[in-house]
């Protein structure tokens, strides 16, 4: 018997007055060369989950109804909750009441499973990257085929670093997912486009719909079964939006959803990996029905690097208080993946308006993750426990060119990717010197 489910998204779906454009020929080559591979940098087009047509049978919100809002009111900001997912979510950016509360069910799980004790628990944070992320996930099936990768307590991903993250929570056995998550997927229509819905007050180039048909493909219910059994083994795996209401980043605990048995639960896990990977303007906000004071209001969330470049605990340095204080206990062995360059690269930009964003918009997210990636080895060592980063070295992306969308380029960094991850030295303990 099918198992009926709650909507999975509230996006729009075509409209009969905007002509779609496909994303081939002149019109892709044209966009792709501008300033949509900057921007890809962040999203999850590359995934091969990518918007194109309305997903068969999905209930599709129409484009007129994103200006119909309920925002939160500024002065319940803090109050706004999903009544029916307590403690599975706060914001990353600071310490506040949330957190603390979070802090305290793990750290009591992990007691009460025999788990706390002097050995640093293993933690491992995935970058954004877009068609870049195929790197992140080689990297993952060649340690595991090395056959040392741990069976990691934290996890945390955002966008294309999320995809990743939901299977490496599980531990072992999963590499064959995220081997198909990157390299099975055809690449010659990424996007339908609908640039004339911008004229008449649309959120997107493109629907989203696609992408949330691919979600459900490779991340199914099965498998947040098993998310939530990571949950219940002391595990946490966290996924990171952005609440463009607030200009504030979100971490989302995603075994905890999953291990709550509510019937939603399956929708809300892959509406929160979508909305990790919603690059504003090419794909619409993802919107969250939340209660503030017994009232129903909406938030609307987008690409979790638009706010985070990287993430381990909310507001860094700032926790280290809360978690010392809270759990003495807890030390980590810190890893680091970033799906793409991190170090400042010599490249003339041509002068012209999009090369100029696009090559603006590149070294905002790249000092941003570096900035992210430096605060965690202060982390570490205030832990005094290990921190290890790996990135794409520089001469290996290429996301200023229109191939970097293609299947050959996403199969060429996964396959690199798995060859660094059988190798033992693919890590720096320390941030490069430029």
């Amino acid at each position: 018997m099918t198992r009926s489910r709650p909507p999975l998204i509230d996006l729009p779906g075509p409209n009969p007055t905007h002509p779609t454009t496909s994303a081939t020929g002149l019109s892709r080559r044209a966009l792709l060369k501008g300033g949509l591979q900057g921007l890809g940098l962040a999203g999850l087009s590359s995934l091969g989950l990518t918007a194109c047509q309305p997903a068969q049978g999905g209930q599709v919100e129409p484009q007129a109804n994103y200006g119909r809002r309920e925002p939160v009111p500024a002065e319940l900001l803090d109050k706004a909750s999903i009544p029916t997912f307590p403690n599975t979510r706060f914001f990353a950016d600071r310490p506040s009441r949330d957190f603390a509360a979070w802090l305290d069910i793990w750290t009591r799980q992990r007691r009460n499973l025999g788990l706390a004790s002097t050995k640093p628990m293993d933690a491992i944070a995935f970058s954004g990257g877009s068609s870049e992320g195929a790197f992140g996930g080689g990297l993952m099936v060649g340690w595991g085929q090395r056959g040392d990768r741990p069976v990691f307590d934290l996890v945390s991903g955002i966008s294309a670093g999320a995809i990743v993250g939901a299977s490496v929570i599980l531990g072992h056995g999963y590499e064959q997912r995220i081997q198909a998550a990157f390299t099975s997927n055809a690449f010659s229509d990424i996007l339908t486009l609908r640039p004339t819905s911008l004229l008449f007050g649309g959120p997107s180039l493109s629907s989203a719909a696609k992408l949330a048909s691919q979600l459900e493909e490779q991340v199914d219910d099965a498998m947040i079964d098993q998310i939530g059994r990571a949950y219940h083994a002391g595990r946490r795996f966290m996924v990171i939006t952005s609440n463009l209401d607030q200009q504030r980043p979100v971490a989302w605990d995603i075994t905890a959803i999953a291990a709550s048995l509510h019937p939603s639960r399956y929708a809300l896990v892959r509406k929160v990996l979508l909305a990790s990977a919603a690059l504003p303007g090419l794909f619409p906000p993802v919107r969250f029905a939340v209660v503030a004071d017994g009232k129903a209001y909406d938030e609307f969330h987008v690409d979790g690097a638009v706010t985070q470049g990287l993430y381990l605990f909310p507001g860094a340095q700032d926790s280290l208080t809360t978690v010392r204080q809270m759990a003495p206990e807890m030390r980590f062995n810190i890893y680091m993946v970033i799906n793409g360059p991190i170090l400042p690269t010599y490249d003339p930009v041509r002068a012209r308006a999009l090369n100029l964003a696009n090559s603006s918009l590149q070294t905002l997210l790249k000092n941003r993750t570096a900035g992210d990636v430096k605060e965690i080895f202060r982390i570490a060592q205030f832990f005094q426990t290990p921190a290890r980063l790996t990135f794409l070295p520089q001469d290996m992306s290429q996301t200023s060119e229109t191939n970097s969308f293609k299947a050959d380029y996403m199969n060429k960094l996964f396959a690199y990717g798995q060859e660094r991850g059988l190798k033992a030295d693919l890590w720096y303990d320390r941030f490069p010197l430029i």
